[in-house]
C-alpha cells in the first residue's frame, strides 16, 4: 500500500481547492522553524519537494527518509538558485534537457556526487495546454500570458481560473 502525504504551509479550505483523492492526505505545516522541524523528522521512502537548499539552513535531511527529490517548477535555468541549493538531493525532476547539462556542469565544478536527473517538463504547463482552445487565435487577436505566483495568496488560489475564459 502506498501512502502519500501532500504537505503545504497553508490549509485547504473546503470549496477553495478541488478535493484530493482519498489516497492522499493533506498536512498543513506551521510556518517558520516549527514547520521545518516537522519536515526534518519526516519518515518516507521518497520525499519530493519544491523547496531547494536541503541541508543548508533550516531544512535538514531526515535520517528516516531514503530518497530526496527536488521538483523544479519553473522554466528558468538553475543558475537563478542560491549556492548549494541542490547539493543534498538524490534526484531532480527537470523542466527540460537543458537543465541536465547545467546540473552536470555544477556537479563537475563543485565535485559533488551525480544526481539522478529526470526530464519531466512542467506539469502545470501541461495541464494549461490541455485547457487551451484547440484552434489558434484569429490573426490580429492578442494573446495574454498569465504567470501567477503560487500558494494561498497566488492569483489562481484567490480568484480561480474562470477569468481566463472571458473573451473580449
Amino acid at each position: 500500500e502506498r501512502r502519500i502525504a501532500y504537505v503545504t504551509q497553508y490549509g485547504r479550505p473546503e470549496g477553495r481547492f478541488p478535493p484530493l483523492p482519498p489516497s492522499i492526505r493533506h498536512i498543513a505545516l506551521d510556518a517558520g522553524p516549527k514547520g521545518f522541524a516537522t519536515l526534518n523528522l519526516a519518515r518516507a521512502k521518497v520525499f519530493v519537494t519544491t523547496t531547494p537548499q536541503l541541508g543548508v539552513m533550516m531544512f535538514k535531511r531526515s535520517r528516516r527518509v531514503s530518497h530526496y527529490c527536488h521538483l523544479l517548477h519553473a522554466a528558468s535555468d538553475i543558475s537563478t538558485y542560491r549556492f548549494f541549493a541542490f547539493d543534498q538531493f538524490d534526484s531532480v525532476l527537470c523542466a527540460g534537457e537543458y537543465m541536465k547539462e547545467s546540473f552536470r556542469e555544477l556537479e563537475r565544478q563543485r565535485g559533488t556526487r551525480p544526481k539522478r536527473l529526470y526530464t519531466t517538463g512542467i506539469t502545470y504547463f501541461d495541464a494549461f495546454a490541455r485547457m487551451a482552445p484547440a484552434p489558434a487565435p484569429a490573426p490580429g487577436r492578442k494573446t495574454l500570458l498569465v504567470a501567477p505566483s503560487w500558494g494561498p495568496n497566488g492569483l489562481f488560489s484567490v480568484y480561480g481560473t474562470g477569468f481566463l475564459r472571458l473573451s473580449g
